[in-house]
């Protein structure tokens, strides 16, 4: 078989089809040839294959980060603003994908009734990384959704709720998780000293 005719079954890869060659591997039995004449290897398409996934991925996905206010409950929609001080358009629920909920402009931040923000890839961040913010779940209070605690962030669980904590939960450098209560499950949560 000749390089520049590698015959049935096969796909010669150049720049203008390399879309083709994303069709041909993923199709059992598809041999795809290098125009210089060398064979792709089954390692070298599916690279080809998950960078350009990859690319599409990141395309295509976009988040959209709220900020809260000086004052106002983090449950109440209200209270965020697309704008680092807080103002700017509001969220239209905590269910949407792709939001980021920075809870920053307020030392001493608390909710008033449960709040799950449960979008996918949406999370919740505690702190700026340089200004103290200790965000409290008190009472009887939930707090549900994927969780990022940033350096001098405090995320202080008094609340006596069975699981007053559910999510995911990643504690940065200088970040603090404070279990200021009397039993109850201390969540699993990913420590990153970076």
């Amino acid at each position: 078989m000749e390089p520049n005719n590698p015959g049935p079954g096969s796909a010669m890869v150049n720049s203008s089809c390399l879309m083709g060659l994303l069709f041909h591997c993923r199709k059992p039995g598809i041999t795809a040839f290098c125009r210089n004449g060398g064979k792709l290897s089954l390692a070298m398409r599916k690279g080809i294959f998950s960078l350009l996934l990859l690319a599409v991925s990141a395309i295509g996905y976009s988040q959209t980060n709220y900020y809260s206010k000086s004052s106002g409950n983090l449950n109440d929609l209200a209270t965020w603003g697309t704008n680092t001080n807080g103002s700017g358009s509001s969220p239209a629920d905590f269910t949407t994908a792709n939001q980021v909920f920075n809870i920053r402009n307020n030392a001493n931040p608390t909710i008033s009734a449960n709040w799950t923000v449960s979008g996918l890839n949406s999370l919740i961040i505690i702190g700026d990384g340089t200004n103290p913010c200790a965000f409290t779940v008190s009472g009887t209070l939930v707090l549900t959704g994927s969780t990022q605690i940033s350096a001098n962030g405090v995320l202080n669980i008094t609340s006596t709720a069975g699981t007053p904590f559910s999510g995911s939960l990643t504690v940065n450098n200088d970040g603090t998780y404070l279990h200021a209560r009397d039993g109850g499950a201390i969540p699993t949560a990913t420590w990153n000293p970076t």
